[in-house]
């Protein structure tokens, strides 16, 4: 504001304090925006990070941390929606375990036998891409799921034996023969 010559002084501090006034009002507000602008970001990124963790949580509910593959929860899930779904329709369930497993891992240690459960676990998933029957547990854009991990070394998976389809001992023994190829490592 300007002062003129002549200006009351009463009216000069009225206008002057009013106009302080009006800047700390400014000031308080901008500071006022600038804090709710930093709460809605972290808001955002609670959001984003609240539901990523739920989706991870969720991934680690249905599948083997090792392997990637689905568990034992996830197969029991799709063995009771078949049953609803298709309750006149026949499925065998089909279970592996690697025996000896254990010594894999006393003998390479527990890294080198996770390792090696992962090369076990794409050589299961590429066998049951090949064999005609199998059910798929879960279904991704990129991969399909045939094989569950039931514990640790112990995997599933479930045959379709609708009509026409393979006799589960034929998948079965065209596992068994696949799996018997030696394994880089």
């Amino acid at each position: 504001d300007y002062i003129y010559p002549g200006v009351d002084l009463a009216e000069f501090m009225v206008r002057m304090r009013n106009m302080l006034q009006v800047r700390s009002l400014r000031l308080q507000l901008s500071d006022q925006l600038a804090s709710l602008e930093q709460v809605a970001t972290v808001s955002r990124i609670d959001q984003t990070s609240r539901k990523s963790a739920e989706e991870r949580l969720l991934y680690l509910a249905l599948h083997d941390e090792r392997t990637g593959l689905p568990n034992r929860m996830m197969i029991q899930n799709k063995i009771a929606e078949k049953i609803v779904r298709e309750p006149a329709r026949q499925f065998a369930i089909v279970m592996i375990n690697l025996e000896f497993f254990h010594e894999i891992n006393q003998t390479l240690g527990y890294q080198n036998g996770n390792k090696l459960l992962i090369q076990i676990s794409q050589r299961l998933s590429s066998i049951a891409s090949s064999c005609g029957g199998i059910v798929p547990i879960e279904t991704l854009p990129r991969q399909i799921f045939c094989f569950s991990v039931l514990e640790g070394v112990n995997f599933a998976l479930m045959i379709d034996l609708e009509e026409g389809q393979q006799d589960p001992r034929r998948v079965v023994e065209k596992i068994l023969n696949q799996m018997q190829q030696p394994y880089s490592f």
